[in-house]
């Protein structure tokens, strides 16, 4: 048993404090069942998850570091490094990054898109004016020299083949290098109302166009939305219907049509911070993953993530002309695949040797089962069988997988 296997070893242990006796069960339908060891119930296991994270942040982060504080769960951190007007202005940097991809049509939609003027001139409201100001007088980065900064590329030649180079640096560079401050987005930061709203307008320009058919992108925006429906609500997302969420963009689009693309967004990324990263979720984080993961693992052991982005792509047909969608397949078996192709200890380490510790493909369909499931209204008509994950089998299961991968044979 190598080092790595032994210290494995020691820390499941510590973090399960049960027997290592338990026999997993499971069915194809019919929710999974565990077999616990004698004199054990799903208290103990549940008290065990109870403690884990108390352990993670009162025992185990003190010895990495002490500049972090997680005794009130992970919503602080979050707060504080996510919810700011600087990170609106990450967005663009993304933007800007696409602005140089290797495909010449994705660059010049991207171009086109979040042209200067469209990105400033959409910031209309007074709250926005510090972003705005700031957007309008953005200009190509230069160098000591005055000349373009230089961007390392991607480029393809004739024959087909990929080999990196260098292009000047366009207005989007300049947009992204931009230090937005507090209150720049309409907003303090660390108000995740405020934040929200702000990265829904730093996005206008998309969803105007989205909602608009606009520089010779034609949108069916319902059928994108529907696309997307399935497996937001696997997740736990609670939607509008696809009439009442047109009807609601219709109406604002009435009022003034370069924000009416605001309401594209705001129901899902308000649904995924209040029914999915909700507070309760990132107060416990374990007891929130082990909620969740159930749900994940339905989407994979269905393979909805194809269907997902079929739609999406039938919806906006210029895309077809970026990816072929039958060269598309992320099912559960190219899952597994990119699981078990992770060497763990190169990923940590950055350095790969001689001994290599992978993981081996999980069973999709028992950790899907492994949750109390209920009918619940479907945003698309009739019902859908939501899962809230019953923790201690999660857990057990989770235990097992991580105790076969490190002490077995593999």
């Amino acid at each position: 048993m190598t080092k790595v296997k032994r210290f494995a070893a020691v820390i499941l242990a510590v973090i399960m404090m049960l027997s290592s006796s338990m026999t997993v069960f499971a069915a194809s339908y019919k929710k999974t069942t565990v077999t616990l060891p004698d004199g054990k119930t799903k208290a103990d296991v549940q008290t065990t998850v109870d403690e884990l994270w108390k352990f993670a942040y009162g025992d185990v982060l003190p010895l990495i570091t002490d500049q972090i504080d997680l005794s009130q769960g992970l919503e602080p951190l979050l707060t504080y490094k996510v919810f700011t007007n600087e990170m609106i202005g990450k967005v663009y940097g993304l933007i800007a990054n696409l602005s140089h991809m290797n495909n010449s049509a994705v660059r010049g939609l991207v171009s086109q898109i979040f042209d200067k003027n469209n990105i400033a001139g959409m910031l209309y409201e007074s709250k926005f004016s510090g972003a705005k100001t700031k957007i309008a007088a953005a200009t190509v980065p230069i160098d000591e020299e005055g000349m373009p900064v230089q961007i390392e590329v991607t480029r393809t030649d004739d024959d087909g083949e990929d080999y990196i180079t260098t292009e000047d640096a366009n207005v989007l560079d300049g947009i992204a290098a931009i230090a937005f401050e507090s209150g720049d987005f309409g907003f303090n930061d660390y108000d995740k109302d405020g934040f929200v709203k702000g990265i829904v307008a730093a996005l206008r320009p998309l969803t105007y166009v989205l909602g608009n058919n606009m520089n010779g992108v034609n949108v069916n925006t319902e059928d994108l939305y529907k696309a997307l429906i399935p497996v937001l609500q696997e997740l736990g997302c609670v939607l509008p219907t696809p009439a009442a969420y047109m009807d609601d963009y219709y109406d604002a689009y009435d009022v003034n049509p370069y924000s009416a693309g605001d309401t594209l967004l705001l129901p899902i990324v308000n649904s995924l911070l209040k029914d999915v990263i909700s507070s309760k979720v990132l107060a416990d984080p374990v007891n929130g993953v082990l909620e969740l993961l159930p749900r994940i693992a339905n989407v994979i052991d269905k393979n909805m993530i194809n269907p997902l982005i079929s739609g999406v792509i039938s919806s906006i047909p210029i895309a077809a002309t970026f990816v072929d969608p039958s060269t598309i397949n992320i099912d559960k078996a190219f899952i597994n695949k990119a699981i078990t192709g992770i060497d763990l200890i190169e990923l940590i380490t950055k350095k790969s040797g001689d001994v290599k510790l992978t993981l081996s493909a999980p069973n999709w369909t028992k950790l899907a089962n492994a949750a109390d499931a209920k009918n619940v209204k479907s945003a698309l008509g009739g019902t859908y069988e939501l899962r809230t994950g019953d923790k201690p089998i999660v857990f057990t299961l989770l235990f097992y997988y991580l105790y076969d991968n490190f002490l077995g044979t593999n």
